[in-house]
């Protein structure tokens, strides 16, 4: 039964905190709302200010959510509470997957190869640091 629940937590935390990510840049960066599509002149001029505020916002989001994701995963390397660690790792992994995918079509190259390695590194050395520990305490535990 402990399995269960510690499983329901960390798949409720991988879930949630993206989400939680998300709306709260929604909600304090002021998410732009299309506008809905008219045969005035206005319209192009509407469209043109929807889109360059929609280029700011997934800007917010981008500088957000994949920070924020990492600083999750690394977090979730160190607590050793089953279910919550892990789960604030995958949190981490989707919150940090939903800034590139929100923002991935407006990141200059040069930005996508940067935060891409920067990830890379830090989901290498958390796996290194993760694995490296739990089979020293497999060793340990086996010997005694």
């Amino acid at each position: 039964m402990l399995t269960a629940k510690r499983f329901a937590i960390g798949v409720g935390l991988a879930l949630v905190l993206p989400m939680l990510v998300h709306f709260g840049v929604a909600t304090f960066a002021n998410e732009p709302k299309a506008p809905t599509w008219s045969n005035d002149s206005t319209y192009q001029q509407r469209s043109s200010d929807y889109e360059a505020k929609e280029r700011v916002y997934q800007e917010r989001e981008f500088w957000i959510a994949v920070p924020l994701g990492l600083a999750a995963i690394v977090l979730g390397a160190f607590i050793g509470v089953n279910g919550v660690g892990p789960g604030l790792m995958f949190g981490g992994v989707f919150t940090a997957m939903d800034g590139y995918v929100v923002s991935w079509s407006e990141l200059p190259n040069s930005y996508r190869f940067a935060s891409l390695l920067v990830t890379f590194g830090i989901l290498l050395a958390v796996g290194i640091y993760k694995i490296a520990r739990e089979s020293t305490n497999a060793a340990a535990e086996r010997a005694s």
